[in-house]
């Protein structure tokens, strides 16, 4: 395994900058996703959006949440990484 002397700093810190930004993407995209469903679900559009009270489970949002924690426990790794090293 390469350390971040191997690669060099500025391309561990251009790791780090991806993996956060993917990480809040995602995380953003989740919150709109939930807002955009509950808008869809309101009086508004209760007589179109189906016959139940309320939304079907989706598997979108656990997907979302576990891809999240993915992202934040890597995002950990690779920064206690970077400072054991430096």
């Amino acid at each position: 395994m390469q350390t971040t002397r191997s690669i060099g700093f500025p391309l561990a810190l251009f790791s780090i900058g991806l993996i956060a930004a993917g990480t809040l993407a995602l995380f953003i995209a989740a919150r709109e996703y939930r807002s955009m469903l509950r808008y869809l679900w309101s009086e508004e559009f209760r007589d179109i959006a189906g016959i139940r009270d309320r939304p079907g489970f989706t598997p979108v949002l656990t997907v979302a949440t576990l891809l999240i924690l993915v992202g934040v426990t890597t995002l950990v790794a690779v920064v206690a990484q970077v400072l054991a090293t430096t």
